[in-house]
């Protein structure tokens, strides 16, 4: 079975917050899933190049309610092999790690607004997830 991983972002957010959420969920997502980068590559002549992720990585547009939907199903019996990672509104404003682990300890799952929603799992369950979002332009 072939996976997949695709990044979900609120086109509504500023360019750079956007840009700064895709970038904290990849990094995020790299940690959580062994193996999503290839090994290292060299150029002709002979500089190293550290490996990148060996499965597409399409950026689609999404609405933060819609993040939510999916974020729900994957909690879900038929979806349990799908990773998630979130980046949420909630993530925004706190200065440190803690505080931001605090902010989420006293916000129910209803109440957490999705600004960018990475997912990696088999391909027919992101599929059924994300098929019908188009790609972020």
């Amino acid at each position: 079975m072939s996976e997949k991983a695709v990044i979900l972002v609120d086109r509504e957010i500023p360019l750079g917050f956007l840009a700064n959420a895709v970038a904290v969920v990849s990094f995020s997502l790299g940690q959580a899933v062994d193996r999503i980068c290839g090994g290292e590559v060299n150029d002709a002549d002979g500089n190293l190049y550290r490996g990148v992720i060996h499965v597409p990585l399409p950026v689609l547009a999404a609405t933060a309610p819609r993040m939510s939907q999916i974020r729900e199903k994957i909690r879900s019996k038929g979806f349990l092999e799908v990773v998630a990672v979130d980046f949420t509104a909630q993530a925004q404003r706190p200065q440190t790690y803690e505080a931001y682990s605090e902010v989420m300890a006293g916000t129910l799952a209803g109440d957490i607004v999705h600004r960018t929603l990475a997912l990696y799992g088999p391909r027919n369950l992101i599929d059924k997830l994300t098929g019908n979002l188009p790609l972020l332009r």
